[in-house]
């Protein structure tokens, strides 16, 4: 449960750039379900094809995330934000055309907290942790549930001892914790 204080800033860092495809990919599945869980083959094809709509979007998420303004306000990009934004678009188009594939499904949920008590027995007896997180989505299709979990940074680093992922380094990848 801790959690970054918020500030607001012109600069979109990596972390808010995935908070910003989040957002935006929530706003279209949201969309795509207001009639019913079920995300069709036909209504991901005429949103592919509504460049403007995808755009929307994600000027949604930027209005929401970044400038904290509401939707119907104006707003105007700088530079790196303009280029930010179609490259947002452009990753949300790569994930309607993959869901495009794997169409029809159910939406079960989107940015879902989750977390679970563990025990763990340790030298000073037994201790009770929390670990959670959030899930980006689950679907469900042909009685199989699948959790998915996007990423929008770099190429992803392998881990190949336990300790890396408690050890302190300059070298360790961000996404761990």
């Amino acid at each position: 449960g801790l959690k970054v204080a918020d500030e607001v800033s012109a600069e979109i860092d990596s972390k808010l750039f995935g908070t910003i495809f989040h957002r935006s990919a929530e706003l279209i599945y949201k969309q795509l379900t207001e009639h019913g869980k079920e995300v069709r083959k036909a209504d991901i094809e005429e949103l592919l094809k509504n460049e403007a709509k995808i755009r929307q979007y994600v000027d949604d998420a930027f209005k929401e995330e970044l400038f904290q303004i509401k939707k119907h306000e104006k707003t105007t990009y700088n530079g790196q934000q303009l280029i930010n934004s179609q490259v947002i678009s452009y990753y949300l188009k790569q994930l309607l055309r993959n869901d495009l594939k794997y169409a029809p499904f159910t939406l079960e949920g989107m940015e879902t907290r989750v977390s679970e008590v563990m025990h763990i027995n340790s030298g000073v007896g037994e201790i009770a942790i929390r670990l959670g997180g959030t899930i980006d989505r689950m679907d469900k299709k042909e009685g199989t549930l699948r959790i998915l979990d996007y990423k929008t940074g770099g190429k992803p680093k392998k881990v190949k001892e336990m300790d890396e992922l408690f050890t302190p380094d300059k070298d360790r990848a961000g996404y761990i914790f």
